[in-house]
């Protein structure tokens, strides 16, 4: 993953593969921009800030959103309701950074075009929530379209789209203080629950179709559990209510159980991807190492802490055996995650 200038509008960031093509992953840019935010966060080094920020404008666009106003084109060419959400958190992150007056590209003003952080997030949360309905109890869609010729796009909701949005939402409550994201927050946890994609011991599905509720999707990735840890380790922080630190505990043992090495004890076991079937490491590892991180943060439980503590380090020293001298990494890179 290098990368590229953005004259696209897409991201920026690209992946080379052997055969000399190339392909933009737009979600996974968004998780990278939101890297470097939190590193800003963290250090109190802006040094990119006018950098990504400047690539952050040119994928904004003028209706402070990631889609354009709606733009019914994006909705269906790969700005799914999971797409856009990465973007909103990596904005969240700069909101809780800079203030929620901060605006978009300070050093760049174009009339329409300096949205706030704080705007781009909160945007980006209505109008995925837009798209939660009563089919299978609730639920967010994956996908914008609802007439799309694939099925997958009309009918099915995502796992992750659903996680992410608790995230943004928590993060919003915690913000604001506004309790409206709260409700929604606890709405999708319960509907995650009462659907079975959360199973009694806490492994999570990756979805279901509105035709056939009650047959979930059962395919597991790892991804899922990073966003969830971090919704609830915001949720325990704010209200300090102790059923989202028993909840986040639980899913915690789950990443343990379902995703750690015992081999090795690194984030590293990805049940569905077969031998050479997704990038090394895979794409999936990093909301979970976030979310990990979070978690350390909130959990009361010693143990957990300990535990989060050896993976993360584990798994850092695994990933960047991969680096050169001067930290260029570069990962192997099958057409997977």
């Amino acid at each position: 993953m290098f990368y590229d200038a953005n004259k696209q509008s897409r991201g920026a960031w690209i992946e080379q593969f052997d055969d000399g093509k190339w392909n933009v992953q737009w979600h996974e840019s968004g998780e990278y921009w939101g890297m470097f935010y939190r590193y800003m966060q963290y250090s109190g080094d802006n040094a990119y800030l006018d950098w990504v920020d400047t690539e952050m404008q040119l994928s904004v666009g003028g209706n402070t959103d990631f889609l354009d106003g709606m733009n019914p084109i994006l909705e269906i060419s790969g700005r799914w309701n999971d797409d856009i959400g990465w973007w909103g958190l990596s904005t969240m992150t700069a909101a809780e950074t800079f203030g929620m007056k901060a605006v978009v590209a300070p050093k760049n003003l174009s009339p329409g075009y300096n949205p706030t952080y704080f705007e781009l997030s909160k945007n980006t949360f209505d109008e995925i929530y837009m798209q939660w309905e009563a089919q299978c109890g609730g639920g967010i869609f994956w996908s914008r379209s609802r007439t799309s010729g694939t099925e997958n796009q009309r009918y099915y909701k995502s796992t992750i789209t659903n996680v992410e949005e608790m995230e943004l939402g928590a993060r919003l409550f915690a913000l604001t203080g506004d309790a409206s994201y709260k409700t929604k927050v606890d709405q999708i946890y319960a509907w995650l629950k009462s659907s079975g994609l959360i199973t009694s011991d806490y492994t999570i599905y990756d979805g279901v179709d509105v035709r056939t509720c009650a047959a979930p999707n059962k395919e597991v990735y790892s991804y899922h559990s990073g966003p969830l840890l971090s919704a609830l380790a915001t949720m325990y922080r704010i209200t300090k209510d102790a059923t989202y630190l028993a909840e986040g505990n639980k899913v915690y043992n789950a990443v343990v159980k379902n995703f750690v090495s015992p081999t090795d004890n690194t984030l590293s076991v990805e049940p569905m991807c077969t031998t050479g079937s997704c990038k090394s490491p895979h794409g999936y590892a990093w909301p979970v190492l976030t979310g990990m991180a979070d978690w350390y943060t909130a959990t009361t439980d010693d143990t957990v802490r300990s535990s989060i503590e050896k993976v993360l380090r584990a798994t850092g020293a695994k990933n960047f055996q991969g680096c050169d001298s001067n930290w260029y990494c570069i990962r192997n890179l099958p057409a997977g995650m």
